[in-house]
């Protein structure tokens, strides 16, 4: 095992000289490296050490998709930050990303991840080191360029696998599997949907985390804000939780909340679910 493990380190090695040699910033590649966290963000991360159950209430592209993928990745490699808060896996994970459609989960999910869709030179330059990932991914059926599974080697030596799954294909298609972590993208629309990622996680002492923009009061909503257990938290992330020196400047954001019809701004700006 320790030849093995030695051997795949001069592997990874020589990958990441070759890419040096030509020429390619890390930072292309290395993505993951190079991210930091506003307070919010760093906050839930922390929430993965005591719930299993972890919503990020979050306004428009002010970062929740950027934060999941990050804390994804890091689980499937196993490789954090030196001052990260949250929970750690020691071992290779099994987990799902879980959007729409597969549409949406390619171009967002997907794209976090592992890079530009249909673009090959892009593939590496998600959150998810280029290196790291082991063989090519599967590809899914009927979107161009989406994936179904990828597998990612873990820091411990072993294999991590992340399949992508979506909300259209109905509850029935997400039964069967026992994962370590569940990643959903905004909310379904189908409660049965997230029971039934829920349950993936029930037996593995796993985790399941939604970051969605909450523009109405749904069962979900509900769930998270007023109906309390132990094993379930939230943390809301708006506009005014960016950092001054951060993605969105303080003199755009009047603008950008202005924008927004007075029905949505709360959700769109806040990340506060509107009531009706």
């Amino acid at each position: 095992m320790k030849l093995k493990e030695e051997h795949e380190d001069v592997e990874l090695g020589r990958i990441a000289a070759e890419i040096e040699a030509a020429g390619i910033d890390a930072r292309n590649y290395r993505r993951k490296d190079f991210w930091t966290a506003y307070p919010k963000q760093a906050q839930f991360f922390a929430t993965g050490v005591r719930f299993r159950e972890r919503g990020l209430f979050a306004g428009t592209q002010v970062g929740k998709t950027e934060c999941a993928a990050f804390e994804l990745a890091c689980h499937l490699i196993g490789e954090y930050p030196p001052d990260w808060p949250g929970r750690k896996f020691d071992n290779p994970v099994r987990a799902w990303a879980v959007g729409e459609s597969l549409k949406m989960t390619r171009d967002v999910m997907q794209k976090k991840l592992c890079g530009e869709p249909g673009n090959v030179e892009a593939f590496g330059s998600g959150m998810i080191p280029k290196h790291l990932f082991v063989g090519d991914p599967v590809l899914a059926r009927g979107e161009t360029g989406a994936f179904d599974s990828i597998q990612v080697r873990h820091k411990s030596g072993g294999i991590s696998i992340l399949k992508f799954r979506t909300y259209q294909a109905g509850p029935m298609a997400l039964q069967g599997e026992s994962l370590d972590i569940v990643w959903m993208d905004e909310e379904p629309a189908d409660y049965r949907v997230y029971s039934e990622c829920l349950s993936r996680i029930s037996a593995t002492g796993g985790m399941l985390m939604i970051t969605f923009t909450a523009l109405r009061m749904t069962e979900i909503s509900v769930r998270y804000r007023t109906e309390f257990s132990p094993n379930r938290t939230y943390v809301q992330f708006g506009l005014a939780d960016i950092s001054p020196d951060g993605h969105i400047k303080p003199e755009d954001r009047a603008r950008i909340a202005a924008g927004y019809s007075e029905l949505e701004r709360e959700a769109r700006v806040n990340g506060q679910p509107m009531l009706g």
